[in-house]
């Protein structure tokens, strides 16, 4: 694997026989680039099996990009991958992004038209393709090569989201003293300018992540960029462990183990807090990492802060259940 630090993840591309040559291009130029890609038959020794290593590549690339043109959205084989592909992406596994080319909009699967799909000219890809490329890095290239100091830091994680995407989503989780909705919230403006990155990859990710019910915008003022930003509950569920000296999911077993050795199927986020000397900053992303796995109820109201709601229904079964499986 390239070990340039600059360089993303592995990408998988997608095309139809009918339309190697012009994958070949894109790839060529993704190699140039610094960024490594799984081009079927490329990624093959003799003796390989085609599905078998196929699936290997699926499985191993954190940007799945199939090639949609006429006969690709023919293919019975490139419409399998991308149902696998776009199985992926909705476990959170990893980015896809349909590549269009002499196709319009109207014409991929119905599932795609929301997304990021650019559009390729096969007679001279280049200036398409780097825009791609930017996009999978997660912005567009600064003056003299240079990267915003935020950005190098989040290239070294290892993610299906876009480095901007992490440093707004450490934006949040660091800025955050509850854990909870509107805790903070920032202009998305403002927001750009305290990162130090360009409007428009802010607002790609933050598309990104609002797909993924991350993020929540609010307060619409023309142009979009004026909106307000917050973060939903479910950002400091996925993203605390990485910035943050605990993990809302072991903080939930936490929880979890002591509803059950108490036999208190109905704690108040208080008597939790109180019993795990835990501040509301880690109490609050550890219940909704519960009530995600539907291990509890949270009966929320306008006014419980510092709490995400003022009492807890655990359904004892299944937590018991979670905490049986953990155990050897």
């Amino acid at each position: 694997m390239n070990k340039n630090p600059h360089s993303r993840p592995p990408v998988f591309l997608r095309h139809s026989h009918e339309d190697v040559g012009l994958a070949k291009k894109i790839a060529e130029q993704f190699v140039s680039s610094g960024i490594k890609i799984w081009l079927d038959k490329s990624e093959m020794k003799a003796g390989d099996s085609l599905r078998r290593k196929t699936e290997e590549g699926i499985d191993g690339c954190t940007h799945f990009c199939v090639l949609l043109t006429p006969s690709s959205i023919k293919s019975d084989w490139v419409a399998q991958e991308l149902d696998e592909g776009f199985v992926k992406h909705i476990e959170g596994k990893c980015q896809l992004i349909p590549i269009r080319s002499n196709l319009k909009v109207e014409a991929m699967p119905i599932f795609l038209r929301n997304k990021y799909a650019p559009s390729i000219d096969p007679q001279d890809p280049r200036a398409a393709v780097e825009e791609l490329i930017s996009a999978i890095r997660g912005m567009t290239k600064p003056p003299l090569g240079t990267l915003p100091e935020a950005i190098a830091l989040a290239q070294d994680i290892e993610s299906a989201y876009s480095p901007t995407a992490l440093v707004i989503a450490k934006y949040f989780v660091t800025r955050s003293k509850l854990g909870i909705k509107f805790d903070p919230d920032i202009c998305i403006d403002e927001l750009a300018k305290e990162l130090k990155l360009p409007i428009d990859e802010v607002l790609c990710a933050v598309e990104d992540l609002e797909s993924e019910e991350f993020l929540y915008r609010f307060g619409h003022i023309a142009p979009d960029n004026n909106e307000n930003l917050t973060a939903e509950e479910s950002l400091f569920v996925e993203f605390d462990y990485r910035w943050m000296n605990w993990s809302a999911e072991e903080d939930a077993k936490s929880v979890a183990t002591w509803m059950v050795n108490h036999n208190n199927s109905s704690p108040s986020p208080t008597e939790i807090s109180k019993a795990l000397d835990l501040p509301a900053r880690r109490v609050n992303p550890a219940l909704c990492w519960l009530e995600q796995e539907a291990l509890v109820d949270l009966y929320r109201a306008i006014g419980t802060r510092p709490f995400c709601c003022f009492e807890v229904k655990g359904y004892q079964h299944r937590i018991k259940r979670l905490l049986r499986s953990q155990v050897g």
